[in-house]
């Protein structure tokens, strides 16, 4: 027992090391080959990406227990289950975050003071890295639940492999720029590795429907009321205002539609106390009924 303990442990240790120490390279590498100026930038504008996350870790936490109590018992559907519809509900509330951020960065940027405009393009492109790793969903969470934590240390040493290597080469040009694409590519490489595994060594299903219509629902409203805006002439608070606004009736609308899909019950019932819930349920009753 104890050795299997310590093999997984040992590893998911390292790797947790790992990963805690990444978001820290960006700005020492920044710090050392430009200056503490856009070192302070480049950290107020990682800050600002990681806000979406939060939702992302506390899917992590619900779903870490439920997916290792699935594959303990060969239930390797389930767990896929699991893994897809909580990969639904990251979608669900942190894509119209990070689509909203990166169309307007700039009034976000300056509650930091106006020194921070200069990193608007690099927080528009770190949100695009976070899209990816939403998309991803709980990923790393289904590998490690399966035992893997080897595997995991691997993708975290070929996270920081490559944010070291991208960022030498490109935040001596182009500074806080180069620091996002470093940031980036590192995120590209720590959530697609373990989707290959998942995907061939697990053989589980990673973008599910419902994900993918979340997205693309998320992508036109906030998207398309944001490129509207940019169109005529609103980047500033008005312009993000109009596409918090306009995007989120449109949104709603949207994704009411697909409410069995994405289990919002279920979400509904873990977040709401159970006398709502029931109120709703039986709002819900009444109009399947009606039907």
């Amino acid at each position: 027992m104890a050795r299997e303990f310590w093999s997984f442990t040992w590893a998911r240790g390292v790797a947790l090391v790992c990963e805690t120490a990444t978001p820290w390279l960006g700005v020492l590498l920044i710090g050392s080959l430009r200056s503490g100026r856009e070192a302070a930038i480049y950290t107020a504008i990682s800050r600002v990406a990681l806000v979406g996350m939060i939702v992302m870790s506390s899917i992590n936490l619900v779903i870490a227990p439920e997916v290792a109590a699935a594959l303990a018992t060969n239930k390797a559907r389930q767990a896929e289950d699991l893994y897809q519809v909580a990969t639904g509900w990251a979608v669900l509330f942190g894509f119209p975050v990070y689509i909203v951020i990166g169309l307007f960065p700039g009034p976000l940027l300056g509650i930091f003071g106006h020194a921070y405009g200069s990193g608007t393009s690099g927080l528009t492109i770190m949100c695009g890295a976070m899209l990816w790793a939403i998309a991803t969903g709980p990923v790393t969470v289904v590998l490690l639940m399966a035992g893997e934590s080897a595997w995991n240390l691997g993708n975290s040493l070929a996270t920081i492999g490559s944010l070291i290597a991208s960022g030498l080469l490109l935040i001596p040009r182009f500074g806080v720029t180069g620091a996002a694409l470093s940031w980036m590519i590192a995120i590209i490489v720590q959530n697609g590795l373990p989707v290959w595994q998942v995907k061939a060594g697990l053989t589980m299903g990673i973008f599910h429907r419902s994900a993918i219509k979340t997205g693309a629902a998320a992508l036109m409203c906030f998207g398309g009321v944001g490129a509207i805006a940019h169109a005529i002439g609103l980047k500033g608070v008005s312009g993000l205002s109009m596409c918090v606004v306009g995007g989120l009736f449109a949104y709603i609308w949207m994704v009411h539609h697909w409410s069995a899909e994405l289990e919002l019950r279920t979400l509904a019932a873990s977040i709401l106390p159970s006398k709502i819930v029931r109120v709703v349920d039986s709002h819900n009753r009444g109009q399947d009924i009606a039907r």
